[in-house]
């Protein structure tokens, strides 16, 4: 069901050169800089994942995505966690070249 606060993502944003530029300036910044984050590149139209209660959805960090707006009667509860390599502070400027630098095997 759409319209229920679900996770936007937008396709193909993981090739998109802007992106990965936009990325790369962030992770050698530091982080996020609320001036720079004006420049983010127009991504187009999200799709909406939709998903039914009990479902889960494994997002890479690299993929563009966004909250959708809740116009539900209904609350939305999600859990939200992030898991990085123990040596994410040492590989996090190879992760816009090789996204899955930090899980090899």
């Amino acid at each position: 069901m759409g319209g229920m606060g679900n996770l936007h993502v937008f396709p193909g944003a993981h090739v998109n050169p802007a992106l990965r530029e936009f990325y790369s300036k962030r992770i050698a910044a530091g982080g996020p800089d609320p001036e720079a984050e004006k420049m983010k590149p127009n991504l187009g139209e999200s799709v909406p994942v939709l998903l039914e209660p009990g479902d889960i959805v494994i997002v890479h960090q690299m993929m563009a995505h966004r909250p959708g707006i809740n116009c539900s009667e209904h609350i939305r509860y999600q859990l939200y966690y992030r898991l990085f390599h123990k040596d994410h502070k040492v590989l996090k400027e190879r992760v816009v070249e090789n996204p899955w630098v930090e899980y090899a095997v």
